[in-house]
């Protein structure tokens, strides 16, 4: 690699360049407080109360954001900032990009203080079983990007909310509410300690627990309706849960699952392209078991 430029505050980035860590570290936030960017978690950020505080909105000068199409967000960013009282100042791109790391921040950058899941032992404290709904569990969703993607989905798709795993998950980062084009600023999110007591007691109070995996005991989406006969899987209240990238669900977790689905793709396989990442099976699963929870609500609301 090259050398670096005078001075002793060079450091090696990411295998690619040098940046001045000195330098770097000046727009570091301030302690307690993080750097939310992008639009739509900012607008979000400001509009919802997720977040217990909101110091500053830094805008980049000379920004042409408000001639684009999507002025309209330009527009409920400052309104909604002047609204809660916050600090608007001006920064160049250059600045910006120092306080994300380089991320794409469209212009917005907010001091904000972190989101903070709230922590429960059991399915009690997220709503009561006998309301039909779908929640999301994911065990051990260690990339901030999936975890961002699968709140999008969520939010998207009307999930009741989300539990994640306190261990081993990607903690909610504004990477993960960029990634989740600002869901993460609106979606209920809790955390348990222990995913698998979660889910025992979620059983016990008659949530039907659904998993994936493509082992021989799973069953295929166009089956689930046919196999839910002996469960009643899409008559209940559901939670769809979801493993880590690489190894899937744990063994102990899969045991809790009334069922096991799979998601089997159509035409031939091209290369070793054999299966769908955890943010995308999260999409699907989650369309599919509601559509199917309402086409079976439907059908008994015909027959009464």
């Amino acid at each position: 690699r090259e050398d670096p430029p005078q001075g002793a505050n060079w450091k090696w980035k990411n295998g690619k360049k040098w940046y001045d860590a000195k330098q770097k570290k000046a727009f570091d936030p301030p302690e307690g407080f993080e750097h939310v960017y992008g639009v739509n978690s900012v607008v979000n950020a400001l509009t919802a109360s997720k977040r217990k505080t909101i110091s500053k909105l830094y805008i980049r000068e000379s920004s042409t954001f408000a001639q684009k199409k999507d002025k309209k967000a330009y527009d409920e960013i400052l309104k909604a900032a002047t609204k809660r009282g916050v600090e608007i100042s001006s920064a160049s791109k250059h600045d910006l990009n120092m306080m994300t790391d380089n991320r794409p921040h469209q212009d917005f950058v907010l001091v904000a203080s972190p989101i903070e899941p709230e922590s429960i032992p059991n399915s009690e404290a997220i709503i009561p079983p006998e309301k039909k709904t779908l929640f999301l569990a994911l065990d051990e969703i260690s990339d901030p990007q999936n975890l961002g993607a699968l709140l999008r989905t969520s939010a998207f798709f009307g999930a009741g909310g989300v539990v994640v795993s306190e261990k081993n998950c990607s903690p909610l980062t504004p990477t993960v509410s960029k990634a989740s084009s600002g869901a993460l600023e609106v979606i209920d999110v809790n955390s348990t300690p222990s995913m698998v007591k979660f889910l025992k007691n979620a059983r016990e109070e008659g949530w039907k627990i659904v998993g994936t995996s493509v082992g021989k005991n799973s069953v295929s989406l166009d089956e689930i309706a046919s196999h839910d006969k002996e469960v009643d899987v899409l008559g209940s209240s559901i939670i769809l849960v979801l493993g880590s990238e690489g190894r899937g669900l744990r063994p102990v977790i899969k045991d809790l699952c009334h069922v096991l689905v799979k998601i089997e793709g159509s035409g031939p396989r091209v290369g070793n392209v054999d299966s769908l990442n955890v943010s995308a099976s999260g999409a699907v699963l989650i369309y599919t078991l509601k559509a199917l929870q309402q086409q079976q609500q439907q059908q008994k609301t015909q027959f009464l």
